[in-house]
């Protein structure tokens, strides 16, 4: 259901807990090695969950491209939970920020 993706190219998202950020580093521990910066996604490619594997963090990130409709950022974050699930369940936690 999840596969992982190397981050390797820079791509722009909307994250569900942050503002629009570079998809170079990790916005929490500042890890800058592609190699340990990767994503899941859902069935759907609409939602991703950014890890890092230094810091074992994630980032929740909606693809706008994907979207028909208006986001609802609380709304988001609900139909979301299982891939806070998931991710932490792989060793994974959700930032600080």
């Amino acid at each position: 259901m999840w596969p992982v993706r190397a981050a390797t190219k820079p791509a722009t998202r909307y994250a569900l807990n942050q503002p629009l950020f570079q998809r170079l580093e990790c916005p929490y521990c500042g890890n800058q090695n592609q190699a340990a910066l990767a994503y899941f996604t859902d069935d759907e490619g609409l939602y991703r969950l950014y890890v890092c594997e230094q810091c074992h963090t994630y980032i929740k990130a909606v693809d706008l491209r994907r979207t028909e409709s208006q986001v609802l950022l609380p709304l988001e974050r609900v139909m979301t939970l299982d891939m806070d699930r998931e991710g932490q369940e792989k060793g994974y936690k959700p930032g600080q920020g």
